[in-house]
């Protein structure tokens, strides 16, 4: 298991609880050993206490935090972003956004997991893949209950679950869970010993093409909380469900070339860090869509913008305005923590 599950998180960023400990320096003083400057919007409360409080594997968005209070258990946090053109053109400082409101420290994952099995039930296949179902179990001795809300915008606990298929002796494929929907938002439920929720399973259809018939192994877990089921389940993929899904897609899906699983995991690293990094500069990607004179024209801006491939870049101009939400942001957060998982004996997650 990843040594940062036991970890504290603020969010869903875990942080070295030895960092919690620190004594800390004056902002301005941690900003100039960092070369970086003070966002003109934020307001520096409290002035003092400061540390790096994590530095993610990839992206440079780094977080800076001081306590608020004498238990350290709210912190006011800063992200310190990305280095960015300024109307001359001109690489400017990296700067420190401070955060307007304090966020509390929440448990490790391995904490707000405890009790909880994902399993598949008896009922979970009965020969159809299209109406495959996991439940998510509290097996513990205690009720289960969930994060409602850590801070605002960021949502608490969710049932999002992601998964894999594999070939027997090899991988094809990426599959989506989806979420349990409660009053229109993805979230938990609260369980009582022995109580379950029960999550449907979807293929993306982007991964139809990718397919081959067959017997094949299904792995789940959750996202957020890491909780993984013990057992594949074995289910059976026929060539006419194939060339169903295929049918669906179109045409221009029909050609799709086969790529392994690691370049569709490659991919899909790359476009989510590509859609993090846009979502802190949505102004300037929405104003280089608009000034080109063609989709070409937008996805160059949009790729020299950001820094990414084509790929990635095409994938920020097709989101939906709703993938930039604070619930969307979430999300896609959760899903780049699960696949920077450094323990690569471990299936990889990916959602549609």
């Amino acid at each position: 298991m990843d040594a940062h599950e036991e970890w504290p998180r603020f969010g869903n960023a875990a942080v070295d609880p030895a960092t919690l400990g620190e004594e800390g320096v004056e902002l301005g003083a941690l900003l100039a050993e960092l070369g970086a400057e003070l966002d003109d919007a934020s307001v520096i409360v409290p002035d003092r206490g400061w540390r790096v409080l994590r530095v993610p594997n990839s992206g440079d968005v780094v977080m800076l935090g001081a306590p608020v209070d004498e238990d350290r258990r709210s912190w006011r946090l800063a992200q310190l972003t990305p280095a960015g053109d300024d109307e001359g053109g001109v690489l400017g400082p990296r700067r420190a956004r401070v955060h307007p409101e304090p966020h509390p420290l929440r448990a490790s994952r391995a904490d707000r997991r405890r009790g909880l099995r994902l399993r598949w039930p008896g009922a979970a296949y009965d020969g159809d893949i299209d109406r495959v179902v996991i439940d998510v179990e509290n097996v513990g001795d205690e009720p289960w209950r969930p994060e409602d809300e850590v801070h605002g915008w960021l949502r608490g606990d969710v049932f999002h679950a992601v998964g894999e298929l594999h070939l027997p002796g090899g991988k094809s494929g990426v599959v989506s869970l989806e979420v349990v929907v409660v009053g229109g938002m993805a979230r938990a439920l609260p369980l009582d010993p022995g109580e379950y929720a029960r999550i449907p399973v979807t293929i993306n259809p982007a991964q139809w093409p990718e397919l081959e018939p067959g017997r094949h192994e299904l792995h789940a877990m959750l996202l957020g909380l890491g909780v993984r089921t013990d057992a594949p389940l074995d289910v059976i993929v026929t060539r006419a469900e194939i060339q169903r899904h295929r049918a669906r897609l179109g045409a221009r899906h029909r050609e799709f070339p086969a790529r392994s699983s690691e370049e569709l995991m490659a991919e899909r690293l790359e476009m989510l860090r590509a859609l993090t990094v846009a979502r802190e500069r949505l102004h300037a990607v929405v104003d280089v869509v608009l000034a080109a004179a063609s989709d070409e024209a937008a996805r160059v801006a949009v790729q020299q913008l950001l820094g990414c491939t084509s790929t990635a870049a095409d994938a920020v101009i097709q989101q939906s305005l709703r993938r930039f939400s604070a619930a969307g942001a979430e999300l896609i957060s959760l899903e780049l923590s699960e696949l920077e998982q450094p323990d690569e004996s471990e299936p990889h997650a990916a959602a549609d």
